[in-house]
């Protein structure tokens, strides 16, 4: 989570005191638009995310989190070390 905050820090991102990001830029760490994150979201697929007086936040922990759950790695990758 502390290299994705030292990312979006580096980008101009807006974060909260508390780690949290707006969604456009939760979609643009997990490289997918805004419209494929909100239909994640309502499969209830994507990341962990709050919602407050009709703004979406995700929370950096929750984004690395599902970046790491989602990691798909064959016996050949790691063999090859891709």
């Amino acid at each position: 989570a502390e290299l994705i905050r030292a990312y979006v820090e580096q980008k101009g991102h807006f974060i909260t005191p508390d780690s949290r990001v707006h969604e456009k830029t939760a979609a643009d760490l997990l490289g997918l638009s805004s419209k494929r994150l909100r239909a994640l979201r309502s499969g209830l697929l994507g990341p962990t995310f709050i919602k407050m007086s009709g703004t979406v936040w995700y929370r950096l922990n929750d984004i690395a989190g599902y970046v790491e759950r989602s990691r798909n790695e064959t016996v050949e990758s790691i063999l090859m070390g891709k």
